[in-house]
């Protein structure tokens, strides 16, 4: 067991470090949601669920392509 255990994210904290992975990896779309999990796995490891954390991502990523979209038109 280790020294010291790990906090849990809370989600206000998760989606916050979601948007920071988006913005740093420079995902637009839904194809980018392999390059921002690579940078997201590292610092939740231990304090979220990685399938939640991978929703999550899938959600935001979305909601940024249809803006896209809608911009275009």
């Amino acid at each position: 067991m280790r020294a010291r255990e790990l906090r849990a994210l809370t989600d206000d904290e998760l989606r916050a470090l979601v948007e920071q992975g988006i913005a740093e990896t420079g995902a637009t779309s839904a194809r980018d949601l392999g390059k921002v999990m690579g940078w997201l796995s590292p610092r939740i490891r231990g304090r979220a669920d990685g399938k939640v954390a991978s929703g999550l991502v899938a959600q935001a990523l979305a909601r940024a392509d249809l803006a896209a979209h809608a911009t275009e038109h």
